[in-house]
């Protein structure tokens, strides 16, 4: 689905995908786009559009001036070729489809500001924390809305376009007046000058805007330029208002600037770029950092609250390299300052190669004498006994050993606090470990829009390094959604983040995300004035990496080769050396935890696992390369995996087979890297395997292309296979083309596995193969076929005795057949007979298809409480399971049809809508009948709504997430809201 970002905030833009639209036709059809984006929440008639834009027409002239309009528009956005279109139309409403994957510019701003007035009540003042949120919203207002629009003689469109041109005026006029504001507060006249200045360019006149920039200047040791400033001030009130002389406040400043009064020399000013600090007077040397810091509200005001309590006095923060340990404790320490009179004191430990030195940095940096009676500790113990001071310790991991000089210290020192930075912690008693995460990225949970990508702490601190590298850098609705891919791929990490931002001074967001695969190579050169150690990724992670015994090191290698996580099982099969235990391989896995170079997790209630961050892991892969392990490794993971697919498949069916749906779905990505690398290693046989081990997990999950794409693959090397793996890749083929509609193809691979499993009689494969034609033809609609297929399934099993759940499949296929074909009372039989035979295998998902189809009797004959008791059941069945494939979509619609005739006809709209997203998100689509079946509760309830409530009421339901979808099949409101908020 192409990505739509519109642009209305100055010169009119629209993108596709980060390209350039197709050009408009003409004037109108751009407006038609602008208005019908901007009132997305409407359902609009025709007449009202035609009206809008052509009044001067007659009636019917203007309807077809709209439709050829609306023609081209659809051109323009590609809708023709769409699955979710930007235009929802009918033969007298249009409106723009609210579900569709696209952003606005004037919602983005008014966002922000939203974002900040909830933060900031009227009257508080703004905080370096919120600082961005109005930044982002200045940067987007490029200039007027719709500013450049020319249409005469439309004055409905011009009534409507001038209030809401004047109120986002208003708002940005506003926001660089406190931005402004701040700045001056702070004394970065820098900043000051700047958004004087964009203040002036939306209100020439505004005189406050004046008097800041000749403050800026005349503070900035430009005083002619502030006297100018002030003639300048003069000239425009006259031209713009016809004002002669400015306010006395503005004359009086003049007049201070002229005498020297204003503006004299200040050392001590920062005018950096970004916001920072002006050094507080007292004891102390943390060092002023050079640029602002981004995000980590949350984790200033956990750690110093956590530093302020009395029985806490050493504090270590621990996390893996590049999370920006050091600058953290800073912004705490500088927090924190009031609380120790005797200051606060930084020492940085990177340079130390020796964990004896650490007393001497202390004393360096506190300028204790290091001659003198005693020891150099104890005299630093004697220094420190009486004063209450913080001592910040940076860069601790590489002198460990020092970690008991450190306990003596506050054993002596009752006042004394250290905070600690430091790959791990030191194991001290009394130690406070504060883990550093990575920042927030953009959650992939729900539409990723142009607001959810801003409230990034990553996606904030690109934004600020980026407009650093190159000034005229926005964070616009159009390159939004390639930064936040950008800081997802380097995991949040802030060092990746600055240095990759570092390099849009030379490439477009979009340019870098495509060169980020191999991300350790591209993020170099940092900044000279940082530890080498932090100029480029690869350095900051050996530094922890060549910290590690040679043991861990070996491991924490071959532990790449684990794509999305390990159980300590798996790690020891595939990583292990050959006299470990499970008892070693935890320890090991607990150890590279504490270094923060894995991160550890339960699932469920059963299991630990541990995961890698990507930045690491492609690290650990370089590293297993460089070390001749790779080919050895791989072999080793791809070997364990099949042998755990082929064992646990079996599992997939059963009572137990939700559980077992959920344990695939965790080794999802192992399970893949494992398969391409068999296959591409030339296992033809073992692919074959691990992908019919898949095909039931990939058909079930809704992973149906990348399942269909494998067997096809493997397919293509038929030659290589053995006959009974043959006819079974060969059925699972069929049942993903199945899934997905395409039945001819389906019913070609079940013949030939149904002809193999002849030559090799096997009877199992042969019931499974009947059960697939059957299921081919009635997707065909051939039912007398379809149900010849299904009885002959049936002959296998009863012959052979064979309790398969396709079979139990194949009754409930051939009662819906029965059902369709006007035998509703045969069909209730065999699905009676159905219902008990997959609840006596334990097969929970033929069960539910089964309990919705005796629903779907029941509805059709007029039982409808009997019909929702057994629609409610498979629809909780399905719920449990965690479906995702078509089953879902039909019992959803079978309670939105119950809904209909129960007079629900807002709700039933809603759920079929549902439904139908749903069904097409899985790629599964429902057959003929159902949809015929189906038509006359939709057509109620759209003739109940009417035509305009049907569409927006529609749209509500696309937009229902599936647990949203759910709750409202369930009468639960309250998960419904909950769902939508």
């Amino acid at each position: 689905m192409a990505r739509l970002a519109i642009s209305l905030l100055g010169p009119f833009e629209a993108t596709l995908d980060g390209r350039p639209s197709p050009p408009f036709a003409y004037e109108k059809v751009r407006l038609l786009l602008a208005y019908l984006v901007v009132e997305a929440r409407y359902v609009h008639h025709r007449e009202t559009l035609a009206a809008l834009l052509w009044p001067d027409q007659p009636g019917a002239v203007a309807r077809g001036n709209l439709r050829k309009a609306l023609l081209s528009l659809r051109q323009v956005l590609g809708d023709h070729l769409a699955q979710v279109p930007f235009l929802i139309a009918t033969r007298n409403t249009i409106q723009f489809n609210r579900a569709g994957d696209y952003t606005l510019d004037t919602v983005a701003f008014t966002a922000q500001l939203d974002a900040y007035a909830q933060r900031h009540p009227a009257g508080d003042s703004l905080c370096t924390q919120c600082l961005p949120l109005l930044e982002q919203a200045v940067a987007l207002y490029r200039g007027p809305f719709l500013g450049e629009a020319n249409l005469p003689g439309c004055e409905a469109f011009e009534e409507w376009a001038v209030p809401i041109r004047e109120q986002l005026h208003l708002q940005a006029v506003n926001a660089c007046s406190a931005i402004t504001a701040y700045y001056e507060q702070q004394r970065h006249w820098e900043q000051v000058q700047r958004y004087a200045w964009r203040q002036l360019t939306l209100e020439p006149w505004n005189e406050n805007a004046h008097c800041a920039l000749m403050r800026a200047l005349a503070h900035s040791g430009q005083r002619g330029a502030a006297l100018q400033q002030y003639e300048r001030c003069r000239k425009v009130l006259a031209e713009a208002l016809g004002v002669l002389e400015a306010e006395p406040a503005t004359t009086a400043l003049y007049e201070q600037i002229r005498s020297g009064a204003l503006g004299l020399p200040e050392p001590a000013v920062l005018t950096s770029s970004a916001p920072g600090r002006r050094e507080v007077p007292g004891p102390g040397n943390l060092p002023a950092p050079l640029t602002g810091l981004v995000g980590r509200e949350r984790e200033i005001l956990a750690a110093g609250a956590l530093l302020a309590r009395a029985a806490v006095r050493l504090v270590s923060f621990t996390g893996v390299g590049g999370t920006g340990k050091t600058r953290l404790a800073l912004a705490v320490a500088q927090a924190r300052r009031e609380d120790f009179a005797d200051g606060v004191w930084f020492v940085e430990l990177a340079a130390l190669n020796n964990a004896a030195l650490l007393p001497v940095a202390i004393a360096q940096a506190l300028a204790v004498q290091e001659s003198g009676a005693g020891t150099l500790l104890q005299r630093l113990a004697a220094y420190l006994k009486e004063r209450q001071i913080l001592l910040v310790l940076d860069n601790f991991e590489h002198i460990a050993e020092a970690a008991r000089s450190v306990g003596e210290l506050l054993a002596a020192c009752p006042q004394l606090k250290i905070l600690i930075t430091s790959r791990t912690r030191l194991h001290l008693y009394g130690e406070w470990e504060f883990d550093v995460p990575p920042l927030t990225v953009p959650t992939s949970e729900g539409p990723l829009t142009y607001e959810r990508i801003c409230a990034s702490e990553a996606v904030q601190l690109f934004a600020a390094r980026a407009e650093a590298a190159r000034r005229d850098f926005v964070l616009t609705p159009a390159v939004a959604p390639a930064v936040a891919a950008i800081c997802t791929h380097l995991d949040g990490l802030p060092l990746a983040i600055e240095l990759a931002a570092a390099r849009s001074a030379r490439l477009d967001p979009p340019a870098l995300l495509e060169q980020l695969d191999k991300r350790l190579s591209l993020l170099v050169d940092g900044p000279a004035n940082v530890p080498d150690r932090h100029r480029t990724l690869r350095q900051a992670i050996a530094w922890s990496y060549n910290l590690l015994p040679r043991t861990e090191r070996q491991l924490f290698r071959r532990l790449g080769v684990f794509a999305g996580g390990w159980s300590v099982e798996a790690a020891l099969a595939v990583c292990g050396e050959p006299d470990d235990t499970g008892r070693d391989m935890a320890a090991k896995l607990l150890s590279l935890a504490h270094h923060h170079l894995l991160k550890q997790e339960t699932v469920g209630q059963e299991e630990t696992r541990y995961t890698m961050l990507a930045t690491l892991r492609e690290y650990a892969l370089a590293e297993m390369e460089a070390a001749d392990e790779q080919r050895a490794v791989h072999q080793r993971h791809s070997e364990y995996f099949l042998q755990w697919a082929t064992a646990s498949a079996a599992h997939l069916r059963g009572a137990q087979q939700g559980k077992w749906y959920r344990r695939f779905g965790v080794e999802h990505e192992n399970l893949r890297a494992a398969l391409h690398w068999t296959f591409a290693h030339g296992r033809v046989e073992a692919a074959a395997r691990l992908a019919t081990a898949l095909c039931r997990f990939w058909w079930f999950c809704g992973h149906l292309s990348e399942g269909r794409r494998w067997h096809e693959t493997v397919l293509a090397q038929r030659e290589h296979l053995s006959g009974p793996i043959l006819a079974r890749l060969l059925a699972g083929a069929g049942m993903l083309a199945l899934r997905q509609g395409d039945a001819a193809q389906a019913a070609a691979w079940y013949s030939q596995s149904e002809r193999l499993c002849l030559e090799l009689q096997d009877s199992a494969g042969l019931a499974v193969a009947a059960a697939g034609l059957g299921m081919a033809t009635y997707y065909g609609q051939e039912h007398a076929a379809a149900q010849a297929h299904f009885e002959t399934s049936l002959v296998h099993e009863r012959e052979h005795g064979l309790p398969l759940p396709e079979v139990a499949l194949a009754r409930f296929l051939l009662a819906a057949v029965q059902f369709y074909t006007g035998s509703p009372a045969r069909a209730h039989t065999v699905l009676s007979e159905a219902l008990e035979h997959s609840r006596t295998l334990g097969e929970p998902f033929v069960t539910a298809l089964c309990l919705a189809g005796l629903g779907q009797i029941a509805l059709a004959t007029g039982e409808y409480s009997h019909a929702e008791q057994q629609y409610s059941e498979a629809l909780a069945l399905l719920e449990e399971l965690d479906a995702r494939e078509s089953s879902v979509s039909w019992v959803l619609g079978g309670l939105a049809a119950l809904a209909a005739v129960q007079g629900q006809s807002m709700r039933s709209v809603r759920l079929y809508a549902a439904a139908e997203a749903l069904s097409e998100a899985y790629g599964s689509p429902l057959g003929p009948e159902v949809h015929r079946f189906h038509e006359p509760f939709i057509t109620s309830a759209r003739t109940h709504l009417g035509e305009a409530a049907f569409a927006s009421t529609w749209l509500e339901g696309r937009a229902l997430t599936r647990a949203a979808a759910f709750a409202l099949a369930r009468h639960d409101v309250a998960g419904v809201e909950a769902q939508e908020n």
